[in-house]
């Protein structure tokens, strides 16, 4: 869902940055590309909740959510900048972020799907032991190597 969503992003600012000329479908589309953003952060902080042990959890969230705060007060400063230069800049500079995070995404994936909450650090390490085992499509898509195997 995550790489849906940011792909999602990518794809829509690179339509924003296209469609200058008509100021009306320029403004629908902004109004949309601000409203498929949600989706994807709050995914993130679904999964980041699934993937940590409790003993990390609370913690790393708050931590990284901090930085999220930090980045959301100066993205009008680089948005003002931006804008002074061309409003292309805004959205391909928005859409690289998207794409980061899509590739981000894509490398630091790994499923929890049907397996049990980690409590504690130790446990971490034995369940990366296991999922080093399992082929890389089943590590990161089980349903998808599921409907592939079935």
């Amino acid at each position: 869902a995550m790489i849906t969503g940011f792909s999602l992003v990518c794809v829509a600012s690179l339509l924003v940055m296209a469609e200058k000329q008509d100021e009306t479908l320029f403004k629908i589309l902004n109004a949309v590309l601000r409203a498929m953003v949600g989706g994807p952060f709050t995914v993130v902080y679904v999964y980041a909740g699934e993937l940590l042990p409790s003993t990390l959890r609370s913690s790393t969230i708050s931590f990284c959510n901090s930085f999220g705060r930090l980045a959301a007060m100066l993205a009008p400063v680089v948005e003002t900048a931006a804008v002074h230069i061309d409003v292309s800049l805004v959205y391909f500079t928005f859409s690289l972020v998207a794409l980061a995070a899509v590739v981000a995404s894509i490398l630091h994936c790994r499923e929890t799907l049907g397996r049990p909450l980690l409590l504690y650090t130790s446990q971490l390490k034995e369940q990366h032991e296991e999922d080093e085992k399992q082929p890389l499509l089943t590590r990161y898509a089980p349903l998808i190597a599921k409907w592939r195997a079935g």
